[in-house]
């Protein structure tokens, strides 16, 4: 059974081998990835591959967790000041946020969302949706007089997974229709919109 890392060394090798998948990945694809090829490029062993994780899904598992913490890490460096914006320019900052991280060495993160998570996106847009709904409480708090929306939680919740479906089908797109920009300008002037008809009525 693998051992979870504990000393220096050994999380050095386990950071080792996921950068090294996501080498891969980009390299071979999802399908043609092994952990022959992950090992080698992680200048390891496949053995020693071995301790750690049971196969390249686990590995893969791991890239995923990665991403994960960054995108969390990006939202909580972003909340302070994109929690006083207005609606619409709050969305087109974060969204820029998460394309620059989706573009950061190389476009590791892309190849993540294009081969893995597309094709089991359930946990990983779960995920992601809890971390937005923390900025949203944080959101709420500097613009009260948005509480006063109709069916908040709905909203909200429709709001966040519209984004991620969205932006997730976008990127599976070899030749999308818009550019990334227009996408979510689009959306933000879609928001804004429904949140000023709601407010004045």
């Amino acid at each position: 059974m693998p051992r979870k890392p504990r000393q220096a060394r050994s999380l050095a090798t386990v950071n080792a081998i996921v950068d090294a998948g996501f080498l891969c990945l980009a390299r071979y694809g999802l399908v043609g990835t092994t952990t022959n090829h992950i090992a080698e490029v992680a200048g390891i062993s496949t053995g020693s591959l071995y301790e750690y994780f049971a196969n390249k899904e686990a590995v893969y598992a791991a890239m995923s967790e990665r991403f994960l913490a960054d995108i969390g890490e990006m939202v909580r460096a972003y909340t302070p000041q994109v929690s006083r914006m207005e609606i619409g320019e709050a969305i087109r900052t974060l969204a820029q946020g998460f394309a620059e991280l989706l573009s950061r060495n190389d476009g590791r993160y892309l190849h993540l969302v294009r081969y893995i998570l597309l094709a089991d996106s359930r946990d990983f847009s779960e995920q992601v949706s809890k971390l937005l709904m923390d900025f949203v409480v944080q959101y709420l708090l500097n613009h009260p007089q948005y509480m006063r929306l109709k069916d908040l939680q709905t909203m909200v919740y429709i709001v966040i997974n519209a984004g991620i479906f969205n932006i997730m089908r976008f990127l599976s797109s070899d030749s999308p229709p818009m550019s990334f920009e227009a996408l979510i300008d689009g959306f933000a002037r879609l928001v804004n919109h429904h949140v000023v008809m709601d407010l004045a009525e």
